[in-house]
């Protein structure tokens, strides 16, 4: 039998571990000084939603998570629409 204390996850209908993954777990680049981290950590600090982000910028929800992954790197007209929504 597996410790469920030594996991982030619990039991599910099929007797297997399920991981539940918070979306900081999931940043993949914690360089304090890229651009994805910057955007997430100042939406945080001004707790901002990422539907109303998006909504700001005029993105997808998934860009904008493939931006704070660091996955991919905003335009410059993507990153002035950026500034005003995040107040830089």
């Amino acid at each position: 039998s597996s410790d469920l204390s030594k996991c982030n996850g619990y039991k599910n209908a099929y007797g297997t571990i399920s991981h539940t993954l918070t979306y900081e777990n999931t940043l993949y680049n914690h360089d304090e000084n890229s651009i994805g981290y910057k955007i997430y950590m100042r939406r945080k600090e001004l707790r901002l939603s990422s539907k109303y982000v998006c909504q700001s910028v005029g993105i997808a929800k998934n860009t904008l998570r493939r931006y704070e992954q660091g996955q991919t790197i905003p335009s410059a007209s993507i990153l002035e629409k950026f500034k005003k929504c995040l107040k830089l």
